[in-house]
């Protein structure tokens, strides 16, 4: 697996903390603030542009994964927080697939990995391992558009 950027660590962080929450809540929409996802994922005593950066990429994160068809939220108000977010029918159903992330490891949904990475909270998980299951969900994702485009799942 490729090294990757600080964002991207930070972008796959807040997704797994997205992820979980919004799976939680389904199909009840909750409101998402950027801030407590920030926090979620922050390390004690980060700099203040570090923290600032994460919070900035929190809010850009949900507004991706709208973009690509993984939640919709009702609107966006002016302190930043999300409205009424929500997994549409394609980021619950990818969800639920099971994968096996290293050789030998049993299948399980992808939500019950996620769900154990989010409850580490501000613990050190392998940026390695949230990489490669973030990596999962977006393949199952472009899977999901081509067969959107064709009718059929390739």
């Amino acid at each position: 697996m490729r090294p990757s950027s600080p964002n991207v660590e930070t972008f796959n962080g807040i997704c797994v903390q997205l992820f979980a929450d919004l799976y939680e809540a389904f199909p009840v929409p909750i409101d998402i603030e950027p801030n407590a996802l920030a926090s979620s994922i922050r390390s004690p005593g980060q700099e203040f542009d570090e923290a600032w950066s994460m919070l900035e990429i929190a809010g850009e994160t949900v507004t991706f994964l709208r973009d690509e068809g993984f939640l919709t939220y009702r609107d966006r108000v002016l302190s930043g927080e999300f409205g009424g977010v929500r997994l549409t029918m394609k980021g619950l159903a990818i969800l639920g697939i099971p994968v096996s992330l290293k050789p030998g490891e049993p299948s399980e949904p992808m939500i019950r990995k996620i769900k154990r990475i989010a409850a580490k909270g501000g613990e050190k998980v392998a940026a390695e391992a949230v990489q490669t299951l973030i990596s999962e969900v977006f393949k199952f994702g472009l899977g999901a558009m081509t067969a959107g485009s064709s009718g059929v799942w390739t």
